[in-house]
Formats: C-alpha cells, sequence, structure tokens
C-alpha cells in the first residue's frame, strides 16, 4: 500500500512542488500523469525513498519513510522496492546475471538462483546469461532492467518514463510485460509517463499539476 498526505518538496530556491493526496492499494497498477516540470519523476524518487527532506507523509507497505535511518531505508527499499529507471543504469562491463544479481547482493539477500533463471526465461534472455550488458540490444537491456527491478520479490516497482523513447510495437511490448511481471507477483506497479498511449493500458491514474509558489 502507498500513502501521501500534505506532500511537497522543494529543490533548493525552486517553486514547491506540491502533490495531491492519494492511496494506492496493494497489488493496484496505476499511472502518474503530468506535462513535464509537474513532478513525476520527483514523486517517484519520493516514494521510493531516494529524496528526502519533504514536508507531509510519505507511507510505503504501511511505513513512515521519514522514521527510517539511512541504513534503514537502504534496506527497506532493497527488499520492498523495485525500480525502472529512465536509464537503465546497468554496468556495461557486467554480464546480464552479474547486473542482475548484483540486485539481491545490495540488499543483503542471499541469490535465489532458481528464481533468476525463472525470470530469465520469461523475459526471453536465458540464452544471454553469460553476455555482457554492452553486447544486448536496447529492447533486451530494458529487459535485464526490468528482470533487476523484480529479483528480489518487491511488494512495489516504480517505473520513470518507461516507454517514451519506443515505437508502437515496443511500447506496448514493454508495458504489457511490467504488467504481466506485476500481476503474477500481486506486486503494485506506479508507473510515471507522458506517453499517452498507455491510457488504455492503465486506467487507474493520477495527475499532477505543474509546481506551486508556496
Amino acid at each position: 500500500m502507498i500513502s501521501i498526505r500534505n506532500l511537497s518538496f522543494q529543490y533548493n530556491s525552486k517553486a514547491t512542488i506540491a502533490f495531491p493526496d492519494f492511496t494506492i492499494p496493494r497489488g493496484q497498477h496505476c499511472l502518474l500523469l503530468g506535462e513535464s516540470g509537474s513532478g513525476k519523476t520527483t514523486l517517484l524518487h519520493l516514494l521510493g525513498g531516494l529524496l528526502r527532506g519533504y514536508e507531509g507523509s510519505v507511507q510505503v507497505d504501511n511505513t513512515e519513510l521519514s522514521t527510517l535511518s539511512e541504513k534503514a531505508l537502504d534496506k527497506f527499499r532493497g527488499q520492498h522496492v523495485g525500480f525502472i529507471f529512465q536509464k537503465n543504469h546497468l554496468i556495461n562491463a557486467f554480464t546480464v546475471e552479474k547486473n542482475i544479481l548484483l540486485s539481491p547482493f545490495l540488499a543483503g539477500l542471499n541469490p535465489d538462483l532458481e528464481r533468476f533463471n525463472t525470470i530469465l526465461s520469461s523475459l526471453g534472455l536465458a540464452e544471454k546469461k553469460q553476455s555482457p550488458v554492452s553486447a544486448l540490444s536496447h529492447g533486451q537491456a530494458q529487459r535485464v532492467a526490468i528482470a533487476r527491478a523484480v529479483i528480489n520479490h518487491p511488494s512495489i516497482i516504480f517505473a520513470d518514463e518507461p516507454t517514451s523513447a519506443l515505437d508502437d510495437s515496443n511500447c506496448n511490448r514493454v508495458i504489457d510485460l511490467l504488467l504481466q511481471v506485476a500481476k503474477a507477483q500481486d506486486t503494485t506497479l506506479v508507473v510515471a509517463t507522458h506517453d499517452q498511449r498507455l491510457k488504455d493500458k492503465i486506467k487507474n491514474q493520477i495527475v499532477l499539476s505543474s509546481p506551486l509558489k508556496r
């Protein structure tokens, strides 16, 4: 479950970004919509604990993020949250296997190799296990990023503009894949996007307004 109340955030002296109150139940899929500068990425980073120093309340899996120390927040994020960023942030010199298994390592979890192999097969990456990321196509690298995001059984997946640079065919493939993975694990999926094509895929939507001066 995700819940925010009276949430706002300010970058230095810039305008304060004020967010609407909302609750997203466990297992629900939701779009964050809004024009550039409305705070979609900022909100994802607040919900994932990547940004601190906010005003208001941010609860994720019934945990108020502001009450966690940096160490506790790192552990919480590693065990409960999967992130798919605009840029994949994969390590090109590492193989597909090492990139994905880095996620449980950093979260202090033992790697589940059976689950790892199952995910690779479901994403069509089994034959790429030992390939360096630098040798993959853009679409294959995207699927590696998805695998890395779901390997730790996260209760929540945050995806930031996962389809903005894709044609219609690959857009459908990527969002269908995310929905399939999320549904199979009863995972809450939150997608920040300005891609209007996704409105037909995910009906629950939160629309953000432009930043407000306070």
